[in-house]
């Protein structure tokens, strides 16, 4: 976390939001024991390798090569394995994860084009029953998404979210959460009916 956010926070300060970002997922996450997960944006696996201590299987998907072979890297667990693919178009087959996760990573897809394919791949990817969590940049729902360009992210609405991730998955959690003055919105969907081609 320091890495991203090195000319932001302190070192104290990070490893207190990846206390908090972890205290705050473990509410939201289904159980993990024989699940298969997917960690989409997984960086350098930070909580892909947190994940992987209950999970059956723990796959952490990067578009970026050179986070993914830190990843790798950085792992020893049998449970674990690091892709290189994008969001948009995840390079696994359908109904494949009991849970896809997305921590602060579709808040960093500003194509709108973009994000809605990114929506519409986690939902491809989940099995029927499985869970969907989304741990983003907060927006008001009364007002349109807020576009930071000194970070390149996009806030969105839940409402952008019910739109994008359209009618295959239900919400089943939503609440706030603030890192360090930072607003996030966490959201926990179930996918519904027949897993999608």
């Amino acid at each position: 976390m320091y890495a991203v956010l090195s000319d932001r926070w302190t070192p104290a300060q990070c490893a207190a939001v990846d206390r908090g970002q972890k205290k705050t997922l473990v509410e939201a996450l289904p159980r993990l024991r024989g699940k298969t997960v997917l960690d989409v944006g997984c960086g350098i696996g930070r909580l892909s390798h947190w994940l992987a201590a209950e999970a059956e299987f723990v796959t952490g998907v990067d578009s970026s090569l050179r986070m993914v072979t830190r990843a790798r890297g950085a792992s020893s667990a049998a449970n674990t394995a690091f892709v290189c693919g994008r969001a948009e178009a995840l390079p696994f087959r359908s109904a494949a994860f009991d849970l896809a996760l997305t921590t602060a990573v579709l808040q960093h897809v500003v194509s709108e084009d973009a994000y809605e394919r990114a929506c519409a791949e986690a939902v491809r990817v989940l099995r029927p029953g499985g869970a969907l969590v989304c741990f983003e940049g907060a927006a008001s729902d009364t007002a349109p998404a807020v576009r930071t360009t000194a970070t390149t992210t996009v806030h969105r609405p839940l409402a952008a979210y019910v739109r994008a991730l359209g009618p295959a998955v239900q919400l089943d959690q939503v609440r706030s959460v603030n890192c360090l003055g930072d607003e996030y919105t966490v959201m926990r969907w179930t996918r519904v009916g027949k897993a999608v081609a």
